[in-house]
């Protein structure tokens, strides 16, 4: 895939927004649209996707455009120092251990590294590794972390560039000087 799309370095980016869109189960989701700019036109059409990011350019054209699926629910944060926290098995969350000892021993259990969490109800942006922070998961193992889709996200040039470029050199895209 390397090698056949070149993006230019630098202001990439030529518009970007959320946009709405039926899925295959017939819902209504929100991606992440990006207009991009090519270094040259694209000599064939190109379809690159990789979890939740898709590229395309069609052919002879000098833009591409980059979508990436928001996900909107309920997602973790998971605590690093896990011992330093307690589980509620009842209300399926961690507290540290300062507070936990006010909470009865009988209703709280020592957190392992799975369920040192909290719980973040929102919009989500996901990223193949820890590019932003918090970092949120839908599980422990999980290969994809995601982070708090900001409101002004897709105006900020300078954060859409760096979020842009980090993606198309996940997707192996080569961004040249």
């Amino acid at each position: 895939m390397e090698g056949r799309i070149i993006i230019p370095q630098g202001h990439v980016v030529r518009e970007a927004g959320v946009e709405e869109y039926r899925a295959m189960d017939g819902s209504m989701q929100k991606e992440l649209v990006v207009s991009l700019r090519l270094a040259a036109p694209a000599a064939e059409h190109i379809f690159l996707h990789k979890d939740d990011f898709f590229l395309t350019a069609n052919r002879g054209q000098d833009a591409a455009r980059l979508h990436v699926l928001i996900y909107s629910g309920e997602l973790k944060y998971f605590y690093e120092n896990y011992k330093d926290y307690y589980y509620l098995p009842v209300e399926d969350m961690a507290i540290h251990k300062s507070v936990a000892m006010y909470v009865d021993k009988q209703h709280r259990k020592q957190a392992t590294a799975t369920t040192a969490y909290l719980r973040r109800a929102g919009v989500f942006l996901p990223q193949p590794a820890e590019l932003y922070n918090p970092a949120f998961k839908k599980e422990y193992w999980g290969k994809v972390s995601y982070f708090e889709l900001p409101k002004d996200f897709s105006e900020s040039p300078e954060e859409m560039e760096l979020y842009v470029c980090y993606i198309l050199n996940y997707l192996g895209v080569s961004i040249t000087k």
